[in-house]
């Protein structure tokens, strides 16, 4: 306990101004990964000084403490934020594994008596949204909660426990039953646009074992299902939409071309031939007639395509402007953004040439 507490009283913040001999064993590099995780002496400030300038390093140093019991999952808290965490998924997946799992911890039970941690949990849908995930997605192998609590709640008192375990203690709900262990992530808000950033930017094929990482299959299902997910269905909607109304316009212009003489009178000459007439002209002649009316009946569906590109050219604004309000705007700029600009501005030539 008195290492515990040696360990946490040194400062989270890394001096960069001031040498010390890690930083001097990682600048010089003199000693591998595995010899600098074996000497780092076992201090907070080893934890930040290898966060900072070799995440590599983390993995073996965090199976030191383990070795040593000297940090618990909320000890860990108080020596990582989630900037530490993106910095490291950049850097170093690997070592963000480690460090992820390292902050997970089973809750504790405020009353083991009258509220204890349930170890079998149904996994039933309880929402509109959870029944269509059962009926799109595959077996769920988590279950997934973003709350405040950081223990087992339970009033004694009241003898009433906080309404949200009803989600996880509800005896109504039915199969499927499992066997579960119920974790908590230790550090707060890491459900973040800078850490999703970050996911996304680290996303390589050599690095998709990061996704088999409980608390980053948690932070996806959190993210997807309470606000990617409508987005997508929203945008799924419009499409199918922008569609039907395509076909139908296609089809009420094919209507008018085989009836190219609708809405125009007709005269014949001496020789027996037509001539289509309108208004007493002979200026609009029925097949010039046939394809302006085709044109105007797309005309519905093309300003619904051009309205659907202006809100898509808002939807890549909105996300240029989150890169920018964390500081990493130019992560925005590649071949996959690129694509979706070019994908919205082309349905935007209709404003100039409506007619084509």
């Amino acid at each position: 306990e008195m290492e515990k507490q040696d360990l946490l009283k040194h400062t989270l913040k890394d001096n960069d101004g001031l040498p010390s001999p890690l930083k001097e064993g990682i600048q010089r590099r003199h000693l591998s990964e595995e010899q600098l995780s074996r000497v780092a002496p076992l201090v907070s400030q080893s934890l930040t000084t290898f966060i900072r300038h070799e995440p590599k390093c983390i993995p073996s140093f965090i199976e030191r403490l383990k070795e040593h019991d000297l940090v618990s999952a909320d000890d860990f808290a108080k020596l990582v934020h989630v900037g530490d965490l993106c910095r490291v998924l950049l850097a170093s997946p690997e070592a963000a594994d480690a460090l992820l799992k390292a902050l997970l911890q089973t809750p504790m039970a405020e009353s083991r008596g009258w509220h204890p941690l349930p170890s079998r949990v149904s996994f039933a849908p309880r929402t509109y949204w959870e029944k269509l995930q059962a009926a799109l997605s595959p077996t769920r192998e988590c279950y997934a909660l973003y709350k405040k609590d950081k223990t087992w709640k339970y009033n004694t008192k009241s003898f009433k426990e906080p309404a949200w375990h009803r989600q996880i203690t509800d005896p109504s709900l039915g199969p499927p039953i499992r066997s579960v262990q119920i974790k908590i992530c230790a550090v707060p808000n890491i459900v973040s646009r800078e850490f999703c950033a970050a996911l996304r930017l680290a996303t390589k094929d050599e690095n998709f074992f990061i996704f088999a990482n409980p608390v980053v299959k948690c932070l996806l299902e959190v993210a997807w299902w309470n606000g990617a997910m409508k987005v997508d269905l929203v945008q799924l909607m419009l499409s199918i939409w922008a569609l039907t109304l395509l076909i139908i316009d296609t089809y009420c212009g094919i209507l008018v071309v085989s009836n190219p003489h609708s809405g125009l009178s007709n005269s014949a000459d001496g020789n027996g031939s037509n001539l289509g007439a309108f208004n007493g002209t002979a200026d609009a002649t029925p097949a010039h007639a046939s394809v302006s009316n085709q044109r105007a009946n797309l005309a519905t569906s093309g300003d619904f395509v051009m309205a659907r590109a202006v809100v898509d050219f808002v939807h890549e604004f909105a996300q240029l402007l989150g890169y920018f309000l964390i500081g990493r705007w130019k992560d925005y700029f590649d071949w996959g953004n690129a694509y979706d600009l070019i994908r919205c501005a082309l349905p935007l030539v209709l404003f100039i040439r409506p007619d084509s």
